[in-house]
């Protein structure tokens, strides 16, 4: 029986932007591989810009869903376009769909460290022994920071052996802990292929190309040399 690798992820695109490597790297190795998106996902500014409110640089204009042919995105719709590229970009990945949990702490009452800190103690006593992954205590995105505050805090409290914290793209022109990770030609494809989904605009069809609305820089960024950057525990 091999043990569980169990990624806690902020947002739907986190886990292609920061940890891709890693997750094709455990699924290789026969590892369970389980990943848990903690938010809804909302608040983002790309549900403005697919909506026409804002202009775009990365669409090179403002969008017309009237023209376009697509109803305006409101929260919960938004959402389930972001769960949708989440789980596709997930099963590029290698990542089985039923390993593929979504736990949106931020429409359940209250969204903090402690209740990120709960939802991985709940894993942790499903999988006694299990490694647990996450964004970094170091990040500059609080619903990030909160998941390594939590997992770090769980690790010197003794609930698990085994944690390790992502750098975000964002966050590596910063003078911070880890080791560089580089793909390998294989894992390359894979994600590409992840990246795909986050780009993909076809809205009859549900796909609204939310991640590269979201965040294109960071996207072209990793695809021009996609590396994950890893730290321990208390560094």
């Amino acid at each position: 029986m091999t043990i569980p690798a169990i990624y806690y992820i902020p947002h739907q695109d986190d886990e292609t932007l920061s940890m891709a490597i890693d997750i094709i790297k455990h699924v290789g190795a026969g590892r369970e591989v389980i990943c848990v998106l903690y938010t809804s996902g909302r608040g983002s500014v790309a549900q403005k810009v697919i909506n026409g409110e804002l202009s775009s640089g990365y669409w090179g204009g403002t969008h017309n869903p009237d023209l376009e042919g697509y109803a305006r995105l409101n929260d919960a719709a938004f959402t389930e376009a972001r769960n949708n590229e989440f789980r596709s970009a997930l099963g590029q990945l290698g990542v089985k769909p039923e390993n593929i949990h979504i736990c949106p702490l931020d429409l359940e009452g209250t969204f903090n460290k402690d209740s990120v800190k709960q939802l991985m103690l709940e894993y942790m006593a499903m999988y006694p022994v299990s490694g647990h992954k996450t964004m970094s205590y170091h990040d500059g995105s609080i619903s990030h920071a909160w998941a390594g505050q939590a997992l770090n805090e769980l690790y010197n409290e003794g609930k698990t052996l085994d944690a390790r914290f992502f750098i975000a793209r964002a966050d590596w022109a910063k003078s911070l802990p880890g080791v560089i990770y580089t793909a390998t030609d294989d894992q390359k494809k894979k994600i590409q292929k992840a990246a795909r989904v986050y780009e993909a605009w076809n809205p009859v069809a549900g796909a609204f190309a939310v991640g590269y609305h979201s965040v294109p820089a960071q996207f072209q960024e990793m695809l021009v040399n996609p590396q994950n950057k890893i730290h321990k525990p208390n560094e």
